[in-house]
């Protein structure tokens, strides 16, 4: 199966902070609909921002039209990288930052076309085994947006905030959860992926927990109700797991952490709980990455 993208046109936003950002309005349709008398009724739209640091903007020492011409091949990059995935969002965002880029452009300006509107085809693989389209979307995006919010930090304290404790913690996002055993073990691993958070580079480091100290960054850049929002949710993602095997389930937060995320206890439908945990901490990523572009 191949889908037809097009790139209907690009604007420049708003300077915001240290980045330029360029907006680029998408539309994606199945090759098959390409022509037909009802093609409009199978277009979908989606918006794309590319952002790049100034002082990698700097480093590549490109005008801004070659500026353009290279935001632009990062998004056909990306946007034929999200369909092979079966993971293109609504709002599709790419962050560029000397943390996360080469010290020299991978796309020439010359030799790349960014006039719009334009348009590419990409062939799908086959659907992937085991997670649905849903599962593998969601998992997709938590991964887009903690690379979003390291490149973010690593821009500016050079060092990643997000730490990985286990290679398979990203894997098992887009895995299914249909029984008791692999409830326990995802949520398991998702709480270990959000609570795993390198401090020590942030400028007011100390002795504290890292969310602690992570709270206090976001208090010097953030309201105290933006801060809560990201805060909570991360303490009950601490507490729940805790949950049996690792300790026991009447203990250390558990219960009161399955209240907050509107979970009944004990679980019966374990794969609409693990959709909801992880939207939980998708909706965490969202306000991080918020506070981050302000700074």
């Amino acid at each position: 199966m191949s889908h037809s993208v097009r790139l209907v046109k690009a604007r420049w936003l708003p300077s915001t902070g240290d980045r330029t950002e360029l907006e680029i309005l998408v539309e994606v349709v199945p090759s098959s609909q390409v022509g037909r008398p009802r093609e409009a009724d199978h277009v979908r739209h989606s918006r794309m921002v590319v952002a790049i640091s100034r002082t990698l903007q700097a480093i590549w020492r490109l005008d801004e039209q070659a500026l353009r011409t290279v935001l632009v091949a990062y998004a056909k990059q990306h946007i034929a990288d999200k369909l092979r995935d079966r993971s293109l969002l609504d709002e599709e965002r790419l962050e560029l930052t000397t943390y996360n880029s080469p010290s020299s452009t991978p796309f020439d300006p010359r030799s790349e076309d960014d006039y719009l509107p334009a348009g590419f085809d990409v062939e799908l693989p086959p659907p992937p085994s085991g997670g649905t389209d849903v599962q593998v979307t969601l998992a997709s995006e938590i991964v887009e947006l903690r690379d979003q919010i390291n490149a973010l930090f690593g821009g500016k304290f050079d060092a990643r905030l997000l730490s990985l404790p286990q290679e398979r913690a990203l894997s098992d996002l887009s895995k299914p959860c249909t029984t008791e055993v692999e409830f326990t073990y995802r949520i398991i691993s998702l709480c270990l992926l959000a609570t795993s958070i390198d401090t020590t580079k942030l400028p007011q480091a100390d002795r504290n927990g890292s969310i602690d100290r992570l709270g206090k960054f976001l208090r010097l850049h953030a309201t105290e109700e933006e801060a809560n929002r990201i805060l909570t949710p991360l303490s009950h993602f601490n507490h729940l797991r805790r949950m049996y095997p690792v300790h026991t389930d009447r203990g250390s937060g558990v219960i009161d952490a399955f209240a907050y995320f509107e979970l009944p206890y004990p679980v019966s439908d374990f794969q609409a709980a693990w959709a909801r945990l992880r939207t939980h901490y998708s909706d965490v990523l969202r306000r991080l990455l918020a506070v981050l572009q302000r700074i």
